[in-house]
């Protein structure tokens, strides 16, 4: 009877010993649970952040090749702008130097004729006794007023030619320094927006390589 006692009594403490081990198993089990579905919320985020990240990244290096792409577009144009530009600035200046030289020609008759002139009327004066000269081409006699008008004529046309000729230097000159202006701010606009570009790239750039960063980081 006392070994039946005894014999129930190592059972009960069995059981206890069970229920106990139960108990604590049952509370292992729970937090494994808790800290598994907490390491499936963390893993989750940090999948959203890879992806956010990853995005952010892909929005740099467009931005890059967007800032890239109209950089070589712009230099494209002002190459092109700045060439046309050039041509016609030269094309002017030889068209200057052909007026300059028609003028230093004209010039130079206009001197020869008022020389003639001169002396055409020196020598009426000198035959003052005589009211009429021979014309030299055999044709009818000619009056002294007669080459004196002519030439007056001849000076005023020359002089005509030299003015006109003065109003297109001045006119070439200043298309010619027009056009310098216009390469001037071509090439003043083309500094200021590759500085702007440049700006815009160091910030793209700064940002893509934040992003490569973050993302070398937060990779699972």
């Amino acid at each position: 009877m006392e070994q039946t006692w005894g014999g129930c009594s190592r059972l009960e403490a069995r059981a206890s010993e069970l229920a106990l081990e139960g108990d604590s198993l049952g509370r292992g089990l729970k937090a494994a649970a808790g800290a598994r579905e907490k390491a499936l919320v963390e893993h989750d985020a940090l999948k959203l952040q890879v992806k956010r990240l990853r995005g952010l990244l892909s929005m740099a290096a467009d931005e890059v090749t967007s800032l890239e792409a109209r950089k070589a577009a712009l230099k494209l144009g002002l190459e092109e702008r700045r060439a046309e530009v050039e041509l016609h600035r030269d094309a002017l200046r030889s068209e200057l130097r052909l007026v300059k030289e028609d003028l230093h020609r004209v010039t130079l008759e206009l001197r020869d004729r008022e020389a003639k002139a001169e002396k055409l009327e020196s020598k009426f004066g000198a035959l003052s006794s005589k009211s009429r000269a021979t014309d030299p081409e055999g044709g009818e006699p000619k009056s002294q007023a007669y080459y004196v008008i002519k030439a007056a004529q001849e000076r005023e046309e020359l002089q005509l030619q030299g003015d006109q000729l003065d109003s297109q230097i001045a006119k070439a000159e200043s298309e010619v320094a027009a056009l310098e202006g216009t390469l001037g701010q071509l090439q003043a606009t083309n500094t200021a927006f590759s500085a702007s570009l440049r700006g815009g790239e160091d910030d793209a750039a700064r940002a893509k390589a934040a992003a490569v960063r973050r993302l070398r980081f937060a990779a699972p």
